[in-house]
């Protein structure tokens, strides 16, 4: 089962992943939380250091396009050589690029025709859980981060996020509004809840 995690820097999603980890392995469930960045990617995401490229930069999004079709290819040979018992949790999928794509420079903005074929070639999760949260919080959270820094871009970029959390049916559960105790509880929920979903399909069968 594949439980992929959306959401802005502050959201809580690296918490969150090791909270509901600790929290499924308690219960006897086998969980996987894979890495898949190679060299390549890593390489990849140097150059965007190394030109200091602007986050409303076409070329900064054109690369991290890459990274993720790179991620989705590395992705997809995990979930295919994992027993499919095993709860692999994910973060940050197809969806961050497609918030952040427009929210480049309007000249270049990709529009819905151009980045939708791609998403919808990314692998799609069993389960998608969008972490929301808004920018003073996410600003206590983590004060440095580069996103956080410009909050007119990071409100633009969550309104995208929310966008397709409702257009695809994501799981949306606000962090602000809750501590990260009930969060993770409201997640575990979500999972076992879809974990139960597909144990009746499969008896059904």
């Amino acid at each position: 089962m594949l439980v992929l995690f959306e959401g802005m820097p502050g959201s809580g999603k690296t918490t969150q992943m090791r909270e509901v980890k600790h929290a499924l392995e308690k219960l006897g469930h086998a969980v996987l939380v894979p890495n898949t960045k190679n060299k390549f990617i890593r390489q990849l995401e140097r150059v965007i250091k190394q030109r200091k490229l602007s986050f409303v930069s076409p070329l900064r999004e054109l690369i991290l396009w890459k990274i993720k079709e790179l991620q989705d290819a590395n992705l997809r040979s995990v979930v295919a050589r994992t027993p499919r018992d095993t709860i692999i949790l994910f973060d940050s999928h197809g969806g961050r690029s497609v918030a952040y794509s427009q929210c480049t420079l309007k000249e270049y903005r990709f529009g819905k025709e151009m980045w939708g074929p791609f998403f919808q070639k990314f692998l799609q999760g069993d389960l998608t859980i969008f972490l929301a949260v808004d920018h003073q919080t996410a600003k206590r959270r983590k004060p440095h981060a580069p996103t956080v820094r410009v909050p007119g871009f990071f409100r633009e970029v969550e309104r995208n996020y929310r966008k397709l959390a409702k257009e695809h049916r994501w799981h949306v559960i606000d962090t602000a509004k809750h501590s990260r105790e009930e969060t993770a509880r409201i997640i575990m929920e979500r999972i076992l809840a879809a974990l139960k979903t597909a144990h009746s399909g499969k008896a059904k069968k």
